[in-house]
């Protein structure tokens, strides 16, 4: 029974297709991730550990280049909660038949809640993402990190911050 099971996945994973983001194609894409989070304000560092859910859906302009929008919402080891929504842009370069890369940006904001407090931010994003295709519509995601500039606005005052994450994110995408 296991080596059946094994070979099914196998199966799967290996199935022959290629990856299928075309002009006009529609991807709705969902990812967790828990990442290490360094941010230094005004000259001090923060370090902490962030667990994040992420929803998305992109539109292909070509068959490299998509445009699209996503919510996410995350907790850090501080227990400070954030809900932002971005506008991104990614572009996809095959690796092989069923492997992609994208370099995605996109500009976000969000509101930063720190117990009865909350402040909001904007800034911009670059992750790199690959895309493993387990079937013509279904990906497997995975990125290991970004890079952020990030500006707060706290009360009035307005920081900004660099914002590096290291860590694993995982997800699959459905495009039609």
């Amino acid at each position: 029974m296991k080596k059946l099971i094994l070979l099914s996945a196998l199966l799967l994973v290996t199935f022959g297709a290629s990856a299928q983001q075309r002009k006009g194609s529609v991807s709705l894409s969902g990812s967790i991730s828990v990442a290490s989070s360094s941010e230094t304000h005004s000259g001090t560092t923060f370090n902490f550990t962030v667990f994040e859910a992420r929803l998305g859906v992109d539109y292909f302009l070509t068959n490299h280049f998509a445009l699209g929008a996503g919510v996410a919402i995350y907790r850090n080891s501080e227990s400070v909660l954030t809900t932002e929504f971005e506008v991104r842009a990614g572009y996809y370069i095959a690796l092989t038949d069923k492997m992609r890369l994208s370099i995605n940006g996109a500009a976000k904001a969000g509101r930063r809640f720190y117990g009865d407090t909350s402040y909001l931010y904007y800034g911009f994003t670059l992750s790199p993402v690959l895309n493993y295709y387990i079937s013509p519509n279904i990906a497997l995601t995975a990125a290991i990190g970004n890079v952020s500039f990030l500006a707060e606005n706290r009360n009035g005052r307005v920081s900004s911050f660099w914002n590096y994450r290291t860590g694993i994110e995982v997800g699959a995408s459905y495009t039609f």
